[in-house]
């Protein structure tokens, strides 16, 4: 077990079952001890004449630290200079698209939601076309003849004042009605009186792409290219009027 020591080292010896081993080096009795290779019967003395002693008490101190991992290996990961530079670009690049689709589609979704609360509106504006048309139609069978004032007397038949505006206006303004359609007509349901119809918009155009809506006395509604009759604004608060065709 004996090893010849480097110059100027500290000599060591081991006790082994009355036998003594070396000299060895201080560092490599220690390193025995470290590695398991001392038992608790064995006796270790450091330098001449000095007293024996357990090495588990020569050598208290914990087992060192293991070392550091080599610099070569964390250079070995690290990106340099001559890295292949699709390495980083590419996972940029897919979180880029990653983004810009999700951008698109929050765009997309909202552009489809617009379109189905325009049609959804544009139907309302034609359910109250017809809701003001037979209600007119009803008053005229009751009563044998027209409404002085169609807004008051179509409220005394729980129509509200808010089914007279087209929800898809923005400006508010009530639909127009015919001021003297003929009594006849209206009772029997004529499909070619046109009892309400939209004003246009303050560009000139009607509201729905261009066209207007109008509400017939047999309660359909039907889009056309111009109202029925002269284009009339109405007064703020009061439903508008205009001629028959």
């Amino acid at each position: 077990m004996s090893e010849n020591p480097p110059a100027n080292p500290t000599p060591a010896w081991i006790s082994r079952q009355g036998q003594v081993h070396g000299p060895y080096t201080l560092v490599t009795v220690e390193q025995l001890f470290r590695q398991g290779r001392l038992g608790p019967d064995d006796l270790v003395s450091v330098g001449e004449g000095s007293p024996w002693q357990a090495p588990s008490k020569l050598f208290a101190a914990g087992p060192p630290p293991p070392p550091p991992p080599p610099a070569t290996a964390v250079a070995a990961v690290a990106p340099t200079s001559r890295s292949n530079p699709l390495l980083w670009v590419l996972p940029l690049v897919a979180v880029g698209l990653i983004i810009v689709g999700g951008i698109v589609a929050g765009v997309l979704a909202k552009q489809g939601a617009n379109a189905v609360h325009d049609a959804n509106q544009a139907e309302r504006c034609s359910e109250q076309l017809k809701v003001l048309a037979l209600s007119v139609r009803m008053y005229a069978a009751d009563y044998a003849a027209l409404p002085a004032d169609w807004e008051a007397a179509l409220e005394t038949r729980q129509v509200p004042r808010e089914t007279w505006v087209c929800p898809v206006r923005a400006d508010h303004l009530p639909y127009l009605h015919a001021p003297a359609p003929d009594l006849g007509k209206v009772k029997s349901g004529d499909p070619q009186t046109p009892l309400f119809w939209e004003p246009p918009l303050a560009s000139g155009r009607g509201p729905h792409q261009g066209q207007y809506e109008v509400g017939y006395a047999d309660g359909h509604v039907a889009l056309r290219p111009e109202p029925p009759g002269e284009k009339v604004t109405p007064p703020p608060g009061k439903v508008a009027n205009g001629p028959t065709p």
